[in-house]
Formats: C-alpha cells, structure tokens, sequence
C-alpha cells in the first residue's frame, strides 16, 4: 500500500485538509481587519502551524508558518506606500512654497492631502523630520517602537532582523 493511500485511508489527510481549511478561515477574517489588528491575526496564524505539527497535520504544519508573515508584509507594503503619498504631498508643497518644505505634516492638509496617512502597525499618523538637507517620512515597522526614523538595525546586530523603521528619505 502506497504512501499516499495509507493518509487517505487512515483519515489524517482528511484531519490535515480540515485543519488547513480552519486556519484558512482565519486567515480570509483577518483580511477583513485594520492592518493593525491583523497583525495579531498573523501571530495567530504561526499559532495554528505549531499546532499543526504537534497534531501530525503535516500538510498544514509546513504552509502556515510562512501564511504568517503575509500581515507583517501587507502592512510593510502599506507604510511604504504611504511614505510615498506623504512624500509625493511634500513635493507638491514645496513646489508651491519657494522651494520649502513643511513644518509639519498637518501644513499639508487638506489641500495637498486630505488626511494624515495612518502608520498601519499603530493606527497613528505617519511620522515626519524635516532637516537641512531634506527630510525623511516613516512608520514604526513591526516593532512598534519609535525608532526616530532609524531604519538599519544598530551595529553588533543580525543582519536578520527586521529594519526598526520604514524609512522614505528625500535628500535635497
């Protein structure tokens, strides 16, 4: 008897494929969320492949974990573009103010933006520096911390870990 039949007839292919189908309603309610909140919906993912393991769900084991990562990598995706609204607003502002850029980012509003776009990993407004030679636009990344616009992890460290900030800089 084959491999293959031995999982179909022994019901824990069956038990895998439920078990995936589960985590994958999950999955599809948690893309329904703010980006914030299916953040968590993420760590919840990783739960239920670690889960899979333990439970001989093999199928299930090896695809969840990395399914986890697609909310951290939806809401990079979403700072980044965001950077580059508020970027793009800024360049409107400073073509329209003698080549200066704004204060603030509220200086922008409504006319070059009709809100503050907000950081999708703490449902605050994006952060802003300007400086002398131009200015940066960020979001706190996955971490959550302010890092002040920092966006390589500190000398000594992993290259393996995650930047601290989602960092646009525009260099005048």
């Amino acid at each position: 008897m084959g491999g293959g039949k031995l999982l179909c007839e022994s019901g824990i292919f069956d038990r895998d494929y439920l078990y995936y189908l589960r985590a994958m309603r999950t999955i599809v309610d948690a893309s329904f969320l703010l980006p914030q909140e299916a953040l968590s919906a993420g760590a919840k993912v990783e739960q239920l492949g670690e889960e899979a393991k333990k439970g001989y769900c093999i199928v299930s084991g090896m695809l969840l974990p990395a399914l986890s990562n697609t909310f951290v990598r939806d809401a990079e995706t979403k700072a980044m573009l965001r950077n580059a609204i508020i970027a793009l607003a800024i360049e409107r502002w400073r073509l329209a103010n003698a080549d200066h850029v704004p204060d603030s980012l509220a200086s922008l509003v409504p006319t070059f933006l009709p809100a503050i776009p907000e950081d999708p990993f703490d449902g605050k407004p994006l952060k802003y520096k300007p400086s002398a030679h131009g200015y940066i636009v960020y979001s706190v990344g996955r971490d959550a911390v302010d890092d002040g616009g920092v966006d390589a992890p500190p000398k000594g460290k992993s290259k393996n870990n995650p930047p601290l900030d989602i960092v646009l800089a525009v260099e005048r």
